[in-house]
């Protein structure tokens, strides 16, 4: 048995680390120059579909698979400002989507925080 056969994949696999890495960071930079955009526009303005906002393409793959790319009326007025880190008071009935409306921006903040540690 030659020895180069696991080398390979090690090879393979730093590889596809570093390719997953690079596109986590251009990721991260198209999401900060989004929320740069989105600063300029006073107030923000609220999005009709989930596909509109600066989320990162994990979060907008699990929406998808639950069935979500419409956001409810809390998150389209919410998740604007909270994206950019702003303070947000908002209330709604039970089951309108605000513990989403909370979660999104607090995990694309961790997303993009990433990079810089």
């Amino acid at each position: 048995m030659s020895k180069s056969g696991p080398r390979e994949a090690n090879n393979a696999r730093r590889k596809r680390k570093a390719t997953k890495g690079q596109r986590e960071e251009a990721e991260i930079r198209r999401l900060q120059e989004s929320y740069k955009k989105l600063e300029t526009s006073s107030p923000p303005s609220p999005q009709s579909s989930f596909a509109q906002l600066p989320l990162s393409s994990a979060t907008l793959s699990g929406l998808s698979d639950l069935g979500l790319s419409v956001p409810t009326d809390i998150q389209r007025q919410s998740l604007p400002f909270s994206l950019l880190g702003r303070d947000v008071l908002g209330a709604a009935k039970t089951g309108s989507g605000k513990t989403l409306a909370f979660l999104i921006p607090m995990l694309e903040r961790l997303f993009v925080q990433r990079s810089a540690t």
